[in-house]
């Protein structure tokens, strides 16, 4: 991997861990040193997430690290709800039995490993497993389009992540119901538990 695509990585995981926060300006200096890289790929790391939308260019001021609010966290579940149906229409089409197993082993192992869900351990954990499941489709546009959107809601959830409540049961149980439903080749049941799992935060938005 390239210094300015773990540069890129290692950012995201800094704002998603609040190691870096939304609105905060972006200083070069202290990436350079917690990084450890050249100037060079930390910029071509910059312009990738300005590009992507996760830092805002202000003219004659420098970069801050994107602002998000609860409307935009509720567009963004909206956006991957509308891609649903076509998302798992080709995931049930090409993925394989390997491919389930590894859903199933991911899912089963990280519910093992924590009784209790850490909200940051959780995260970390369902991107994963869209990145697992979403990859199953082959559809290398869709899976980057779906990416960048559950990482900006778990970066938009931040501020808001104590007013975010969940039943871990049902969090459990509709993961593994998602892996059954592609196991059976079930597009309709594995559609409309897709769209209930991404509703599985109570999100009050003021919006319908």
């Amino acid at each position: 991997m390239r210094d300015s695509d773990k540069a890129y990585e290692t950012i995201l995981k800094m704002l998603l861990h609040e190691k870096l926060r939304s609105g905060e300006i972006v200083d070069e200096k202290a990436l350079l040193a917690e990084l450890q890289i050249g100037r060079t790929p930390l910029r071509e790391a910059l312009v990738r997430l300005a590009q992507e939308d996760f830092i805002q260019v202000l003219p004659h001021k420098g970069m801050i690290y994107a602002r998000f609010d609860l409307n935009d966290l509720a567009s963004m579940l909206n956006i991957r709800r509308e891609l649903s149906d076509y998302l798992v229409r080709q995931v049930v089409r090409r993925a394989s039995e390997e491919d389930i197993s590894q859903l199933e082993k991911l899912v089963r192992g990280y519910f093992s490993e924590n009784a209790a869900i850490n909200r940051r351990s959780y995260m970390e954990f369902d991107i994963a497993f869209h990145k697992l499941f979403d990859g199953c489709s082959g559809e290398h546009f869709l899976c980057a389009v779906l990416a960048k959107f559950l990482m900006m809601t778990y970066i938009a959830m931040m501020p808001f992540i104590d007013d975010f409540t969940y039943d871990q049961k049902r969090v459990r149980q509709e993961y593994l119901d998602m892996v059954d439903s592609l196991r059976r080749r079930d597009t309709e049941q594995l559609t409309r538990t897709l769209i209930s799992h991404n509703s599985l935060f109570s999100i009050q938005t003021g919006n319908p």
